[in-house]
Parts: C-alpha cells; structure tokens; sequence
C-alpha cells in the first residue's frame, strides 16, 4: 500500500477559494492526483481501511472520496470484490479518442463562426505550440458551455487514468507556426481550414497516445513478471 503525506490533502480550485473544502474533497482529490501519477495504477486494490489509517481519520471521509472517484469512473466498485482503479483498454481508448476529436471538431467550428473573437484572440497572442490537450481545452472553456465542459473534463480524465505521467511525455503539439495558422483560421472564420489543420494535430496526437499506452501496458506486463 502507498504512504501519503500530509502535503497532499488540499483545495486546488477557486471552490475552495468560495467555501471551505469539505474534508473528503481533498481525501479525494490527493488520491486522483495518487491515481494519474500512476502511484495507483489502473486494476491496483484500493483498501478503504488501510486509506484510513494512512491519513488518520475515520472511514467515513474516505468513504466518501472513493463514491467521488467512482462517480468519476476513476474507481471501480464490485460487489464482493472490493474496490479498484478503473482500467481502459485499448479500444476503449481509441473510442475515447474518437469522442474527443469529435467534441474539438465542434469547438473549432463553434468559435470559428462566433463573431466575437476576443477569446481566441488572446489564445493566439499567447499560443506558443504546447501541448495539444492543453490547447483543446482551453478551446471547449472559451465555449462557456457548461454541460460541454463537464463531458470534456470526465474524458480528459479518463485520457490521464488511462497513461498517467506518460500523457505529459507525447502531449505536444505541431510546430508554432501550424498552431498559429490553425487559430488564424478560426479568427478569419475558415472553418475549413480549420478543421482540416485540427485533424493534422489530432492524427499526431492519436499515434504518441496509442504508442504510449502500448509501451506502458508492456513495461505493467513486464514489471508483473518480474515480481
């Protein structure tokens, strides 16, 4: 079983900022971060009373992170068989990835046809070519939709549960310039051009994240064995 540290228990939204966190929020939050840093893994038990006695409190609270973590899917609960970090196959997340293209294809087209552009204004003054899921989001919150926003957050998620740390390694965008030619684009209102430059990063994308999920399945595999 992992060890926690009290470092870990803490609000990192502007909720916290509003109200005070309810205890198991941040018992729930360190143990999503514990989870897409891949300290849980996907399929690894999740033991409610050993999380108990981690932090120092009574099972209630971390009852209640874990409904928060499987109402997420971030957490697999089984009758009889306890509690465990979800897993995503591999055509799961080509589905997923399928879904996400699909939710970028509309925002690109969406604000391309807005006729307010000061938002993706100011992301193409401050775009520098990061990272593609990044950028993506940034795209569905300039939406302000706020049932789109939530979908996105659940997959984005789900992309992290299912790489962990390796997300961040093959999460990079093209080249600056195609970047900047893709919201240039969107300014003008070329939802063609648009779209067809937002299916070359996605194509990118695709292929680092699959690569990347069939590299870490392999080292999960090989790392079994060796035990």
């Amino acid at each position: 079983m992992w060890q926690m540290s009290g470092g870990e228990v803490g609000g990192r939204d502007l909720v916290g900022l509003i109200r005070p966190q309810a205890f198991y929020e941040g018992v729930a939050d360190s143990i999503r971060d514990r989870i897409f840093e891949h300290l849980l893994p996907p399929g690894s038990p999740v033991d409610e009373v050993a999380l108990a006695r981690h932090y120092g409190v009574s099972r209630t609270p971390v009852r209640e992170a874990i409904k928060v973590l499987v109402n997420e899917g971030l957490l697999s609960l089984t009758p009889h068989h306890g509690c465990t970090v979800a897993e995503v196959g591999r055509n799961d997340l080509l589905e997923l990835l399928d879904v996400l293209e699909l939710l970028d294809s509309h925002a690109i087209r969406q604000l391309a046809l807005q006729p307010d552009k000061g938002g993706l204004l100011d992301l193409y003054e401050a775009d520098a070519g990061g990272a593609w899921s990044l950028f993506c989001r940034q795209l569905r919150e300039l939406l302000g939709n706020t049932p789109f926003a939530l979908i996105s957050r659940n997959l984005c998620q789900q992309l992290q549960l299912c790489l962990g740390p390796w997300l961040d390694q093959v999460d990079c965008g093209l080249l600056p310039e195609q970047r900047a030619a893709l919201l240039q684009a969107m300014l003008v209102g070329d939802t063609e051009s648009a779209s067809r430059l937002a299916s070359v990063h996605a194509a990118v994308f695709r292929s680092a994240v699959l690569a990347a999920f069939d590299q870490c399945q392999e080292s999960r595999v090989t790392a079994s064995h060796s035990l």
